[in-house]
């Protein structure tokens, strides 16, 4: 799962992310129905977010390394 689907805050998130040099992104199709079948679920919203951003900056799904 991506950080804030992982129920990591910013710092933490963002540690993890330079330990690991990189992030797994999840699929779109994934997602989508994560916001389709909770709707209410506190995440949601950075569902949301992240599909929106893999969306409008062309990012696929899988590992992105760091540097």
């Amino acid at each position: 799962m991506a950080i804030g689907l992982d129920g990591l805050g910013y710092g933490r998130g963002l540690g993890r992310l330079i330990h690991e040099d990189g992030v797994t992104l999840p699929a779109t199709d994934e997602l989508k129905a994560a916001i389709v079948s909770e709707p209410l679920h506190p995440l949601t919203s950075a569902c949301a977010d992240l599909l929106q951003a893999m969306s409008s900056q062309g990012w696929r799904a899988g590992r992105i390394h760091g540097t």
